[in-house]
């Protein structure tokens, strides 16, 4: 049916096909095969199929994994400074904890200096996010620990295959 519906040029029809066999897949219960009795048991909701479904609707948005994929970037921008961030050639890892000032009250470490401070730890965690994104071999700066090692491999397979998304669906749109 979806390859009838492309063939007639009726895009919208075929990606309607397209979902609902993809969904087929999705909630089908296997009969034969390696580790049965989990594969029938594993929630549908926890599966490569529902990834796809849940980051780029099978293959039928393009914006959906490109917003995914700038939403994983700030997202670990965010969580790099906790664990703390190393600049290359210093030794000293820094992190929001290390900047806030415990003698002083909430109002106090809440300062336009402070707030300066937590902004440039944010834009040194941007920095690493996209240096983990990209594979940086040695980057500018990295997170400390190994959290933060931790976090940047889970970065680096989130954003790929976010990016793989994104490009099939994009060749699956504007290959029509």
């Amino acid at each position: 049916m979806k390859k009838s519906y492309d063939s007639r040029l009726d895009y919208g029809t075929a990606n309607e096909f397209h979902f609902g066999e993809m969904k087929m897949k999705r909630l089908a219960v296997p009969a034969a095969g390696r580790l049965l009795r989990l594969r029938r048991t594993w929630p549908r909701w926890l599966s490569f199929l529902a990834f796809y479904r849940l980051a780029s609707d099978y293959g039928n948005s393009y914006r959906k994994p490109l917003l995914w994929l700038l939403g994983v970037l700030l997202f670990f921008a965010a969580l790099f400074p906790l664990p703390g961030v190393v600049r290359q050639g210093e030794t000293k890892a820094e992190s929001y904890v290390s900047r806030w000032d415990f003698q002083k009250g909430y109002g106090e470490n809440l300062r336009a200096e402070n707030l300066r401070a937590y902004a440039s730890l944010f834009v040194d965690g941007v920095i690493a996010s996209v240096d983990a994104a990209e594979f940086q071999r040695s980057p500018k700066i990295e997170p400390a620990g190994r959290v933060g090692w931790l976090m940047a491999r889970g970065e680096t397979v989130l954003t790929s295959s976010l990016f793989a998304l994104f490009l099939l669906a994009m060749r699956r749109q504007f290959r029509r």
